[in-house]
């Protein structure tokens, strides 16, 4: 057989032009460029290294994999690691101890790794699920599947804290789950547009729930504004910088001629609006 420039199949084995042929010319030509991306993954993974020493398990080997892949300059965007055992309908208390103590070790050994690599600032790491749990425990020392659930963020780009009000444990829904406080699709819409950069326009298509957006990522250019250091622009900076206005208090005079005054307020208002937007 031969194969084109575009990795179909031609000569005698050339499928039909059928749909169930078209089928087949597809599969075929993601075989093909599967083999050709296997030889890249091999590349990267045999020129990346780990710094750091990973404890044992599955989700820390994974892990591993995609520092040295990172580091071996593999140039895909996402990656996907998993870590099973979250179904606690049963003996939830002792499984998700050791659940929780695998993954903060993992991840630990993993941002750990990063630093020691020189990529720390470009990797952004985010837990997902498709259920979280029940509020209340069932029969089985345990708790059955729930519409809401936390969701981990880690990486030193991040603003860091915690996002959203405390869980209100007395008002929940009619099946007995929390109320959740943002719509999944509103923390990815922020994710795409803070840290790949996707237009509002693009997301908004895609996501319609997601035209707000959490502020997640750390930016440079708002953090002179922050000065209760809170990690974000907004009313409490405002007071605190009223109280300043007019001394010659260095922080606050952010046009930098040595007086806060109007012109340092237009720049605080300015950088207002750009954490709001």
């Amino acid at each position: 057989n031969l194969v084109d420039n575009g990795n179909k199949i031609l000569g005698e084995n050339a499928p039909p032009p059928t749909p169930a042929g078209f089928e087949l010319d597809f599969v075929r030509q993601i075989n093909a460029e599967s083999l050709q991306y296997a030889s890249e993954v091999q590349a990267a993974s045999e020129a990346g290294l780990n710094q750091a020493s990973y404890p044992s398990g599955t989700l820390s080997e994974q892990l591993a994999l995609i520092a040295r892949l990172i580091h071996g300059g593999l140039k895909t965007r996402v990656y996907l690691v998993s870590q099973k055992g979250y179904d606690t309908h049963a003996n939830q208390l002792v499984r998700h101890s050791a659940l929780l103590t695998e993954l903060d070790e993992a991840v630990t050994a993993f941002q750990t790794d990063l630093t020691m690599l020189g990529l720390s600032d470009r990797v952004l790491g985010m837990t997902i699920s498709e259920f979280g749990r029940r509020v209340r425990e069932n029969g089985s020392v345990g708790t059955d599947h729930g519409t809401s659930a936390p969701m981990f963020l880690f990486g030193t780009s991040l603003r860091g804290g915690l996002v959203g009000p405390d869980q209100d444990f007395d008002t929940l829904d009619t099946r007995g789950d929390f109320i959740h406080s943002y719509d999944f699709r509103k923390l990815y819409g922020s994710v795409l547009s803070q840290w790949f950069g996707v237009p509002r326009t693009v997301i908004e298509t895609v996501l319609p729930s997601a035209r707000s957006r959490i502020r997640l990522i750390r930016d440079p250019e708002l953090e002179p504004a922050d000065f209760n250091s809170d990690g974000d622009v907004n009313f409490d900076d405002f007071l605190e910088f009223a109280r300043f206005f007019g001394s010659t208090e260095a922080k606050y005079d952010l046009d930098g001629d040595g007086r806060v005054g109007f012109n340092d307020f237009l720049k605080f208002v300015d950088l207002f609006g750009k954490a709001r937007a």
